[in-house]
Order: C-alpha cells, then sequence, then structure tokens
C-alpha cells in the first residue's frame, strides 16, 4: 500500500490551489473526530484505557487503501495521495497531544 502511495504522489499536486481541499480534511481527521469521539467515550461505561484506545483509533491519519479506491473510480489520486502524506506528517504532532490529554482525561 505504501508503495502505491508513492506511486500516486505527483508534485504537481502541491500547490496552493489544493490547500482549500486538503485544510478540511486534515481538521476533521486529526483534530474534530477525537474531540467528539472523546465527547462520546466520556459517556460510555468503558475503562479508561479502552477509552483512549478509541479516541486514538479515531485520531489516526487518513487511510492508505483510499489510493487504491482513487484509481479505481479514476479519481484524483496525486490529491488524494497528497492528503495522507499531510495527515500522516501531522499525526506525528497531534497524535502525542491526543495521548497526553487522554492519559489525563481517563487514565489515570
Amino acid at each position: 500500500m505504501l508503495f502505491s502511495l508513492g506511486l500516486a504522489l505527483s508534485w504537481r499536486a502541491v500547490t496552493v490551489r489544493n490547500i482549500p481541499y486538503v485544510l478540511p480534511i486534515v481538521l476533521i481527521k486529526l483534530f474534530i473526530m477525537p474531540f467528539f469521539a472523546i465527547m462520546l467515550v466520556s459517556h460510555l461505561p468503558m475503562d479508561g484505557s479502552y477509552k483512549a484506545a478509541s479516541v486514538l483509533d479515531l485520531a489516526m491519519p487518513s487511510m492508505v487503501l483510499g489510493v487504491v479506491f482513487c484509481d479505481r473510480y479514476r479519481l484524483d489520486s496525486s490529491l488524494y495521495a497528497m492528503t495522507v502524506t499531510v495527515t500522516t506528517a501531522l499525526s506525528l504532532l497531534t497524535l502525542p497531544y491526543w495521548h497526553h490529554s487522554l492519559v489525563n482525561e481517563f487514565i489515570k
């Protein structure tokens, strides 16, 4: 899958023109979904470690398998590959933040 992602990457897709398409995905996937997951799991009767794992699962970057779907249905696979790359790179910053927040909130 990573090989397919690398083949789909195109430097032509990395332009200022594509930022409005990538920014909402980054915001939703890395910030809004984990926030709503925290709100949801705080009302569920689960152990704190399961709550933390559930939130971290939703805080993961975009899936690589989507490149295959883009190729299959003739969508813009280079834009999707750029989105996966950006969310993966930014998840190196956001995942430690979410983990630290969850350890303080759910796991004590």
